[in-house]
């Protein structure tokens, strides 16, 4: 099971009263995305928006004619 989390306000608070209490869970994997990054690709929503996606390195770059955001998502091990 993969679970994401995205934004800065709710996460850490959240991670700290759960972190120790995942441990036994060992299919989980939780993938963090950044607030900062999450917010930029938001205000490219567009009610027709088109997007390329590129995966590459760890990183993934989101572009279309206009803007590029990079995102790079940040694995959290349940142990941590």
């Amino acid at each position: 099971m993969i679970l994401y989390t995205y934004g800065d306000r709710a996460f850490p608070v959240w991670w700290d009263k759960h972190h120790g209490k995942l441990e036994r869970f060992d299919n989980l994997t939780i993938i963090h995305l950044p607030g900062d990054d999450t917010e930029a690709l938001a205000a490219l929503a567009d009610r027709s928006m088109s997007f390329q996606v590129t995966i590459q390195d760890g990183e993934v770059t989101f572009s279309n004619d206009n803007n590029l955001i990079s995102i790079t998502p940040e694995p959290r091990l349940p142990q941590n």
